[in-house]
């Protein structure tokens, strides 16, 4: 170099160019395509910081486009990088270089160290006066002739230089050139618009520019990384040449936006037209003398390079000649590759690298017409989030699934030339012809595993067409149809398009890619194949996490930024990565995740280094708290707002860094493999820009709340400070009046006592009794004219008063046992009319031993208080409060004050029916029950008859449900207690007013089990708005005091469990904690039907979250072909074994002996046509199978119409037994929401149902004898509840059950005189059940339905409206068995 130009200024010994220059300085083999520079260049963070001086050999692509056979003496003129120089003279070809600046010239200078071939011959004296805009120029006529001219301008170099006047100097330096050769201008961020107005002024008359431009190579992503490089004119006139820059240019001529997709029919337009965007792009211009001879500089079209982290000896180039129809490929390196052969741990391998040539094909490519049939041809639908309609969605499914039918026929027919197979048989790979064939391209690997077939080919085709194309999928509804990760996508689609073997594919597929890119790749980085997998396709954005490794001699530095795209929130994302051997060890690893999404977690990061077949640890931290303890934390806080082990960001550039365990042994540390293996999770926040511009309005929205509170604080405690002051003047004058009250109240006593006042009072109470006696006789004339009209029970007529109420009418009872009874009627500000209403229903009352306790929480009512002086009844007592206490208080008052043996509860605006307290001590002398409850109708004042013949609308309650009464008050009105039960308990309590007799009832419920229900509607419910009768959301703290006194409920009765929300107020799920971890044994009988088996085994292999569990399936004499193959496979991948049933068909007995294999402490019993649907239906079945007071636990089961078939079985319906709800909508609540609540039931469907293995063998299991088909599940659960066990049905386990919704009768005589037969035994065993009804169904509701219908009373059958048809077989119920036994 020229000393004299050189910088008298020290290095910057920090500078990317610097780092760069100490790595050549120290690197042995400095070759272009070296396995150190290549490593360097991936991993470097200095190359990235000056991408124009790192070391991308895809820079030497410039010189590869030209024949260098005939060149011997190149000149490079204003040259930035040192990459070419080095490239050329490896070539054996003489190189003079001009470099741009200081930095440029030490890097050739050290970079070309050993050449003789390469001379640099100095620089400019400063970096914005280049070579061509220099005194320098005539310096260069000195050096003799030259081959070929590079010569390089940058858009910022010389930037007040007119493009004229460049163009003039570039003339003068062709001078140097021999004759018929060439020079190329490398032209970075000029627009094409100025250099072609600038060459037409060069060119013109009066400028004679002896050189003329050829047609330009545009360099693509750009000069500083030219991978690809086209010529202008092999894109303006190849068909669908468009498709090889599209990837790096979008529409307007820009580059592309990550994670967006090219809109195929703009580009086809904008070639059509010859307008491709090409405006912006970096360009290479050959020129060539006037006069020249000499052919072409380059004979080559395009010409691409794949270099980026695959081993060396698969690097390759690309080429497609001018003069020919192929596509050329062939290696970069001269050695053919190590290992290709051969595996790199010595063995044969399985992938081949093909080189050569291939035709050259245009055409559209399979994923584009895969695309166009999912959103149509409209470019711009899918960015402006337009989802085809309904019928186009129809429309576009039907086309899709055909053009992935025929894409399988392709790969079957291509697996089936050869035993080695195409790797790169993917759609983008794929040119569709004209006549709709299909042609392969681009082909490059083939393998001969032994578990890549078409099926696997297909599984990975649809991956890559999902992912490449996932920016413009995630609207169309077709997509949606599927499913939303790609996983649940390719399998959809495969499921409904093609017959593939679907067991373990996505495993064998997973396998296959992992060991693909290990063999191909030496630099291993990014999300694992299993987890993009896995990942939401509309996770279109990627977060970046880098990596750095620092050497101890400081001397490198490595850095990586991998791009993760999983979904925030879900389960965490595992990424590796490795790096090619280096020559030392870091000293220290340093971890920066984005912040961009908010709080991070690392949970767990393990470094290795492998030599020579060992494995040494670096780092090691298992878990959270692990990387806690190792990592040395800057940029980041722990946050609580986050879950445990969450880091939130202080700054832009968090990092974790580890000091790494280097080996004691310096020989162990040379030649090493890095291999990085961590699991992150971003537990705060979505990935996409929408979700994170909500959170931050979200953040906006509530500092702007905080700070407006703050205000007003700031000014109430201002104003606080004012009304302190007058609160104490207050109670100044308060402590006064309370004095003088004290005197008047003393006064009005003396008063009282005068004889006076004592006249005054007598005289009161006549005056005011004749005009209450008065109104009484009218309305008791009003009640006695209906009761002559109209028969028992009676519907109020259209002219009747407004409060005027008819009940049914009981004769007068006398009891040889007197039970007395105490209702007791709290009362505030109740109106006159409901007032009376309910006082009147007691005195009208049949049974005459009760006492009605009115107590008055401090009503401030004028006419509360005057119905209340009129009350002159010898067994009605008034009990006056000063002040309103509460509705828990006032009740609390009341029953203290009773004398009966039983206290009955009555609101004040209900009422009781005149035979209600006769049917209460009827019961109560039968049963010697603590607690009564009766049924009731919800009325409003407004009410009148419906179709049931009922006043309002019944509440039919079923008998006593401990679990039902722990998801609801179902009991409500009329509840009667024993007084000597109410004093230990306690009575109502004032914190949980709104929810006080839930409370109550769950506290009785501990102390007695003697819980008696009356099936008569004996009370009536008045509909208001002071009571929730109207609408359960009225009182929203009322929920959450019966939330409350649940969760103390757990407490009392030391059950581990929460309390969760049902489905609308005022319903509970309590749900219970799982002890331990149990085995759980699913035992499925089946008999062929290979299908229906994989389904039932895949969704519980795919849907169930619990892990400890084993599937047993019992084959009863299975022929088909693949339910063989299927026993075979299926034990190799999933947890599942099978045994053989032998004998003929029973039910009963193959269930029995799944049983007897079962090695669980719980069994599922499953029928084969079963499919869960939740994933957590295990747990919500095993919660209470634990409870050592139940039985069996049945499921919501459905049609796969999505219509009820199994709530629970009612026995009784039809003389026999009948599903609850058969065939309502699967959105219906049920019968005052009984479809949405954990409740008792007297029997289970078996083809769900769950117990204990111990309680299963107790029992004696299923009945084989008498009922080998039918009734063996009904009279299993029956025998249960025999034991005093409790048999539960939860909404919380969902499953589709694929039985024919309209079966109809089996017409087999054979079949229905068996039925009829198990029928009858049915009958003769469960008479007890089947005469008294079953205790969880009211016998008021009808038996010849399935609908939970209300039984209309006597005289109104005609005035139904239409019920829930009665079914024609009540045998569909064992549908299921059946279905077995035809196979």
């Amino acid at each position: 170099m020229n000393d004299k130009l050189k910088p008298s200024e020290p290095k910057d010994l920090h500078s990317a160019a610097e780092i760069i220059r100490q790595f050549l300085a120290n690197c042995q083999d400095r070759s272009v395509y070296s396995n150190a520079v290549h490593r360097f260049t991936q991993l470097s963070a200095a190359g990235q910081h000056r991408p124009e001086v790192n070391l991308d050999s895809a820079k030497a692509n410039l010189a590869r486009i030209i024949d260098l056979s005939a060149i011997s003496r190149v000149l490079l003129v204003d040259w930035d990088e040192s990459v070419l120089p080095r490239f050329l003279a490896e070539q054996g070809i003489q190189v003079v270089v001009c470099p741009a600046d200081y930095d440029v010239a030490d890097l050739v200078e050290v970079h070309c160290q050993g050449l003789e071939a390469v001379q640099i011959l100095g620089c400019a004296d400063n970096a914005n006066t280049t070579i061509l805009g220099s005194a320098l120029l005539p310096d260069l006529t000195d050096i003799g002739a030259f081959d070929v001219i590079y010569a390089r301008w940058n858009a910022g170099q010389a930037p007040n230089q007119p493009l004229t006047d460049k163009l003039e100097r570039l003339e003068r330096l062709a001078t140097l050139l021999h004759k018929d050769s060439s020079l190329l201008l490398a032209l970075s961020g000029i627009p094409s618009d100025k250099v072609n107005k600038a060459f037409v002024n060069a060119f013109s008359e009066s400028r004679a520019f002896t050189f003329l431009p050829e047609e330009a190579f545009y360099a693509f992503p750009s000069l500083v990384q030219p991978q690809l490089l086209v010529r202008q004119g092999f894109l303006n006139s190849t068909p669908d040449s468009w498709v090889h820059i599209a990837p790096y240019l979008d529409e307007s001529g820009l580059a592309r936006a990550p994670n967006t997709v090219p809109k195929t029919t703009v580009w086809r337009v904008l070639q059509r037209h010859g307008e491709i965007p090409l405006h912006f792009c970096d360009k290479v211009i050959p020129f060539a003398a006037r006069n020249s001879v000499k052919q072409e500089i380059s004979n080559v079209n395009l010409l691409h390079t794949s270099i980026s982290r695959r081993h060396s000896g698969y690097w390759t180039e690309t080429t497609k000649p001018r003069s020919s129809s192929v596509i050329c490929r062939k290696s970069i390196m001269r050695t053919p590759p190590v290992g290709d052969g051969e595996s790199r741990l010595g063995s044969t391998t399985q992938f081949f690298h093909i080189t050569g040539d291939e035709p050259y094909r245009s055409g559209r490519h399979l994923d584009e017409v895969w695309l166009e049939s999912i959103i149509g041809t409209d470019p711009g639908r899918s960015e402006l989030g337009q989802a085809p309609d309904n019928g186009e969605t129809h429309k576009s499914l039907s086309l899709f699934q055909t053009l992935v039918k025929k894409y399988f026929d392709f790969l079957q027919t291509q697996f089936s030339i050869s035993r080695l197979k195409f790797v790169d048989s993917i759609p983008s790979n794929i040119i569709v012809s004209s006549d709709g064939s299909y042609q392969a391209i681009d082909q490059e690997w083939m393998t001969n595993h032994p578990d890549f077939g078409p099926d696997e080919a297909l599984f990975r085709g649809l991956f890559y067409f999902l992912m490449q194309k996932a920016a413009a999928l995630t609207v169309p509804g077709v997509v949606k149809l599927y499913g939303t990760t790609y996983r649940e996508l390719i399998e959809g689609i495969l499921l409904t398009t093609v017959d593939v073997n679907m067991i373990g594919l996505e495993q064998r597929v997973i396998q296959f890619e992992e060991k693909f890119q290990q063999h191909v790749r030496v630099i291993t980085d990014g999300v694992d194949f299993q987890a993009l997998i896995r990942s939401r396709i509309d996770d279109a954005e990627q977060l970046d996490l880098g990596i750095c490794c620092d050497f101890p001699d400081e001397t490198e530095s490595i850095e990586v930024h991998i791009p993760l795209a999983a979904s925030a929130g879900h389960e965490r994302t595992r990424f590796h990565l490795s790096f090619p051997p280096t020559e030392a060890l870091p000293d220290t690893i340093r971890f920066k995740p984005d912040h961009r999404a908010g709080a991070f977690c690392v949970d767990s990061i393990i470094v290795t280094t492998q030599a020579n077949g060992e494995e040494t640890d670096l780092i090691r931290a298992t878990d959270n708290s692990q990387v806690f303890e190792a990592a040395n934390i800057t940029g980041a806080v722990p946050t609580e707002d986050a879950r445990d082990g969450a880091l939130f960001a202080t700054n832009d550039t968090p990092t974790l860094a580890f000091s790494c365990g280097l080996p004691t042994s310096p020989e162990i540390a040379v030649g090493q493999t890095i291999s990085v293996l961590a699991d992150l999770c971003w537990p705060e926040a979505g990935y996409r820009l929408e979700d994170r511009r909500k959170q931050m309005d979200r953040l906006w929205t509530r500092d702007l709340a905080l700070e407006t509170k703050k205000k007003a604080i700031d000014s109430l405690e201002t104003e606080k400070t004012s009304v302190d002051r007058v609160v104490i003047s207050l109670q100044r004058e308060k402590a006064e009046l309370a004095q003088v009250h004290r005197v008047r109240v003393a006064e009005l006593e003396l008063l009282k006592s005068s004889k006076v006042w004592r006249i005054a009072e007598v005289a009161r109470k006549l005056i005011y009794g004749r005009i209450l006696r008065r109104g009484r006789k009218s309305t008791e004339h009003r009640l006695t004219a209906v009761h002559e009209e109209v028969p028992p029970p009676a519907v109020q007529p259209a002219s009747a008063p407004e409060h005027n109420i008819v009940f049914p009418v009981f004769s007068k009872v006398e009891h040889a046992v007197q039970v007395k009874i105490s209702v007791v009627l709290p009362v505030y500000d109740t109106p006159k009319e409901w007032l009376t209403d309910a006082v009147e229903s007691i005195t009208r009352q049949s049974y005459p031993h009760w006492e009605l306790l009115v107590v008055d929480d401090g009503s401030k009512s004028a006419q509360t208080k005057v119905v209340l002086d009129g009350l002159d009844h010898p067994q009605i007592t008034v009990i006056p409060s000063t002040r309103n206490l509460g509705i828990s208080a006032a009740t609390d008052q009341g029953i203290k004050s009773a004398s009966g043996d039983y206290v009955a509860f009555l609101d004040h605006d209900d009422m009781l029916s005149p035979g209600a307290l006769a049917e209460v001590a009827t019961e109560i002398i039968r049963s010697k029950a603590d607690v009564l409850y009766t049924d009731e109708i919800i009325f409003s004042d407004g009410s009148t008859s419906v179709d049931t013949g009922y006043f309002g609308h019944p509440h039919l309650k079923p008998d006593y449900s401990p679990e039902l009464l722990l998801s609801h008050n179902y009991i409500t009105h009329l509840l009667v207690v024993r007084k000597k039960l109410l004093d230990e308990v306690g009575g109502p309590r004032s914190e949980f007013d709104g929810a006080q007799d839930y409370d109550l009832l769950l506290r009785l419920t501990e102390k007695t089990d003697k819980v008696a229900h009356i099936p008569k509607p004996l009370y009536y419910w008045r509909q208001s708005t002071q009571s929730t009768a109207l609408d359960s959301a009225s009182k929203p703290a009322a929920h959450g005091r019966a939330q409350k006194a649940l969760e103390q409920t757990l407490s009392r009765r030391d059950i581990r469990g929460r309390v969760l929300t049902a489905n609308r107020p005022h319903y509970f799920r309590v749900q219970h904690e799982i002890i331990g971890e149990p085995l759980v044994s699913i035992i499925i009988p089946f008999r062929d039907q290979p299908r229906l088996l994989f389904e039932c085994i895949d969704a519980l292999n795919r849907c169930t979250r619990y892990h400890n569990y084993e599937v047993i399936g019992i084959d009863n004499s299975s022929e088909d072909e693949l339910t063989m193959e299927l026993m075979a496979q299926l034990p190799n991948q999933l947890r599942v074994r099978f045994h053989q049933f032998s004998g003929p068909f029973n039910f009963a007995a193959i269930v029995n002996y799944g049983v007897q294999q079962a090695e669980g402490e719980h069994i599922v019993l499953l029928n084969n046509d079963i499919q869960v649907i939740n994933n957590d239906w295990l747990e919500a079945m095993l919660e209470h199978s634990q409870r050592p007071s139940i039985g069996a636990v049945g499921a919501k089961l459905f049609y796969p119409d999505n219509t009820i078939q199994h709530a629970g079985i009612i026995v009784g319906i039809g003389g026999y037994a009948g599903h609850s709800h058969k065939h309502r909508a699967g959105n219906d609540p049920g019968y005052f929401n009984r479809l949405n609540v954990v409740q008792n039931v007297s029997a289970v469907t078996g083809a769900m149902l769950m117990c204990q293995k111990s309680v299963y063998e107790e029992v004696g299991g299923f009945d084989a004898e008498n009922f080998a088909i039918a009734g063996n599940d009904v009279d299993f659960c029956l025998r249960l509840a025999e034991m005093g066990l409790r048999n539960v049905f939860t909404p919380y386990a969902m499953a589709y059950h694929a039985e024919s919704v309209s079966r109809g009768y089996e017409n087999d005589p054979e079949k229905i005189a068996r039925f009829d037969a198990e029928k009858q035994r049915f009958r003769v065993r469960h008479a007890g059940i089947l005469q008294a009804g079953d205790p969880y169904y009211n016998p008021n509701l009808r038996l010849d339905t399935e609908g939970f219908d209300i039984r209309p009373l006597s005289g109104n059958e005609s005035r139904m409206k239409n019920p829930t048809p009665p079914q024609e077989g009540l045998q569909e119920h064992f549908d299921t068995k059946g279905r077995n036994e035809n196979g």
